[in-house]
């Protein structure tokens, strides 16, 4: 078969990465590391663990909001990049229409057709 394009966003690997080393390495144990310094009962054998748990179940659930936050936000301006470009190109091609150059006319065409390809990743891209 064929080469497969890649799917994966490497942005977005880098994202994860860095928001997971973040939520759970620093700010969870941070945070729960400040609780137990203000209320020093939340330092009390069971009542630790069971803390530490909470907070890192609702840790998790604000991880994964804002995992699907971070993930729509790059891909909206990334779509939104692409119209941008597509949104120009359609302009030149009327430019070139009215300039009534057949090779502006044939470029222009191609660079709309190419930047309508990149908008809805036509080809595999």
């Amino acid at each position: 078969m064929g080469d497969v394009p890649e799917t994966q966003n490497p942005t977005l690997s880098v994202v994860d990465s860095v928001l997971h080393g973040l939520m759970y390495d620093v700010a969870i144990q941070a945070a729960i590391t400040y609780a137990k310094a203000q209320f020093p009962f939340l330092g009390l054998p069971v009542i630790s663990t069971l803390f530490g748990w909470v907070v890192n179940w609702i840790a998790g659930l604000v991880y994964v909001q804002l995992e699907r936050f971070v993930s729509f936000s790059i891909i909206d301006t990334q779509v939104g990049q692409e119209n941008s470009k597509y949104n120009q190109a359609v302009e030149d091609l009327k430019k070139a229409h009215q300039g009534g150059d057949l090779v502006q006319i044939d470029q222009a065409k191609k660079e709309a057709r190419d930047a309508l390809a990149q908008l809805i990743h036509y080809g595999g891209s």
